[in-house]
């Protein structure tokens, strides 16, 4: 994938990656989340979420911060380093 990606950090767990979305109207703190799935230690949700002013999570804003294509790159190279 050769679109720009947004440089990340990663927590000593290795299951949270977190980011900025930046434009020139806002910033949004982004986090994506690897939660192990109960029963089969194979298998791990994914969860792209934005960080709220309080510390919370949430996958219910829409950011529309018009770097779609730069977030899901990101998104994909978080997912092949996480592997």
């Amino acid at each position: 994938m050769n679109n720009d990606k947004y440089k990340f950090h990663v927590n000593d767990e290795h299951l949270c990656y977190e980011f900025d979305s930046v434009s020139s109207y806002k910033i949004v703190k982004k986090v994506v989340v690897f939660s192990p799935i109960q029963g089969n230690p194979d298998l791990y949700n994914l969860a792209l979420v934005d960080v709220l002013a309080d510390g919370s999570f949430s996958d219910k804003i829409v950011t529309d911060n018009k770097d779609l294509h730069k977030v899901i790159a990101t998104v994909t190279r978080i997912i092949l380093i996480f592997f």
